[in-house]
């Protein structure tokens, strides 16, 4: 099989529970570790899930055999989006069977480029920066400027009208340097205007005025997107136009959090939580963080 040109995994379909055992755990056990040492250099084709891979959930039970593509049937897996099953899983083709008109509504969407080329609006003839959308930025900070600058100018690439910065005078100064068409002010949050907020990186506990600007935008109205330093801040419930955008790390302390608050539902923050040796990223031929789709 080392020697394949193509090897097609369908040892487990999508009802499977728990992993391979016994001799295909073995076989399967080589090849990836072949394939790790560029010792294999077939492409893995899944059929509808790697095997090992929970199509329910995306847990994984090793060994599973990292798939260059899967080729899934009526409709995506949940386990296909989840981590750590997307790990496993490469790029992976819907294939319909006729069934999709009876299938239920989805438990987990991705978003792609596609989702995004249709939400976002075309500028007209008559398009200026206001029509086109005012974005206030809160972030950064002395000891992380840099994410002041970042959040910025992803603003600027995304096509906003007019982006708006508020934050530490000497922070606004290496903003002003980088994009000198934002326009950068120490003032408050309710005295802006814009017509949504990003809010949280690069803050710490200690950053109280960036903080406070944080929560005077989650209570503004206004859509919300609230990142890292701003997450611990929060209040438990908050409306549907606040968007949190927390890695692994951040979402397990901030489901710890909120399991303690009585204001807040039941959570299992062990679900948050990164297992304790995560599967390895490296495939071969590929980098070990090679970009993948965002998620949500």
């Amino acid at each position: 099989m080392a020697g394949a040109d193509v090897v097609i995994d369908a040892i487990l379909g999508t009802g499977a529970r728990g992993g391979l055992r016994g001799a295909t755990a073995d076989l399967v056990s080589g090849l990836s570790d072949l394939r790790l040492a560029s010792m294999a250099q077939g492409i893995v084709v899944a059929c509808d899930i790697p095997s090992g891979v929970d199509a329910d959930t995306g847990e994984a039970y090793a060994p599973v055999l990292f798939a260059d593509l899967t080729v899934t049937f009526a409709a995506a897996k949940v386990g296909l989006l989840a981590d750590p099953g997307a790990d496993y899983a490469g790029r992976f083709h819907v294939v319909p069977i006729g069934i999709e008109d009876e299938l239920p509504w989805p438990a987990l969407r991705r978003f792609e480029p596609v989702d995004l080329a249709r939400l976002l609006p075309e500028p007209g003839r008559r398009s200026h920066k206001y029509s086109r959308g005012v974005l206030g930025v809160v972030a950064g900070s002395a000891d992380y400027p840099g994410a002041a600058v970042l959040a910025c100018r992803g603003a600027l690439a995304a096509g906003a009208g007019m982006v708006r910065y508020l934050g530490p005078p000497e922070v606004a100064d290496l903003v002003r340097q980088s994009c000198p068409e934002v326009v950068c002010s120490t003032g408050t949050v309710p005295e802006t205007h814009v017509q949504a907020w990003l809010v949280g990186s690069g803050m710490g506990p200690g950053d109280t005025e960036q903080l406070q600007r944080a929560r005077d935008a989650v209570e503004s109205g206004l859509p919300v997107i609230a990142d890292a330093g701003a997450l611990p801040t929060l209040p438990a419930v908050l409306a549907p136009q606040v968007i949190l955008t927390p890695h692994a790390g951040e979402l397990a302390a901030l489901l710890q959090r909120l399991a303690s608050s009585p204001d807040s539902p039941d959570f299992d923050p062990a679900r948050a939580v990164p297992p304790s040796s995560p599967p390895p990223l490296a495939r071969p031929g590929m980098p070990p963080c090679s970009p993948r789709p965002l998620c949500c």
